[in-house]
């Protein structure tokens, strides 16, 4: 059984789906805390579409997930789609940018100012940022005039995969083996009695 979990939570194999239909804020953080998982601990990432900020019901939904402490992230931002129309009515609590708008932006003045442009819209919406796609020193060194600005890329760290690569699995990997442990010890005593 702990093998299936763990082969589930790694990505291999199955997918996990979330619905957001009525009172999905409050069943996720049910779920979270039966796990032990604060709310404020959880980022889901939408990722940006033209219809974003047209879908039914999105802000009412985010709202609700930023009320119970889940934070809300824009992935992609600046890949091509209408995504400048999502930032105004949804509560985003980060925006990710693309890659796409880093790749030239140290050695190009116009893609510089591009990336500063959004930067400087983004720090005025009061979102937490994140340059994703660092993958050259340049690119490091030039993002660190926005010291608010976090980054994410090839440069500072390669992904990690699998679910004993997450902080903390490796203890929730030994608790949930305690407890089959004492699970099985009674077990016995039952079948023995």
């Amino acid at each position: 059984m702990a093998a299936r979990r763990r082969r589930a939570l790694s990505g291999r194999g199955q997918r996990a789906a979330l619905g957001c239909g009525p009172g999905f804020a409050a069943r996720l953080k049910a779920v979270g805390g039966a796990h032990g998982i604060a709310p404020d601990c959880i980022e889901i990432e939408l990722s940006e579409s033209k219809d974003l900020a047209h879908y039914p019901g999105m802000n009412a939904i985010v709202s609700r997930l930023r009320g119970k402490g889940v934070n809300i992230a824009m992935n992609d931002f600046g890949t091509g789609y209408a995504c400048l129309a999502a930032l105004a009515p949804i509560d985003f609590g980060t925006v990710k940018v693309a890659k796409e708008l880093l790749n030239d932006a140290p050695c190009c003045p116009n893609a510089g100012l591009v990336f500063s442009s959004v930067l400087d819209l983004l720090t005025r919406l009061k979102v937490a940022v994140v340059a994703e796609g660092v993958e050259t020193p340049a690119q490091a060194q030039w993002l660190a005039q926005w010291p608010h600005v976090m980054a994410q890329g090839f440069f500072l760290a390669r992904p990690a995969f699998g679910i004993g690569k997450v902080p903390g699995a490796q203890l929730a990997d030994a608790v949930t083996r305690h407890r089959m442990r004492r699970h099985e010890h009674r077990m016995r005593f039952v079948d023995a009695a």
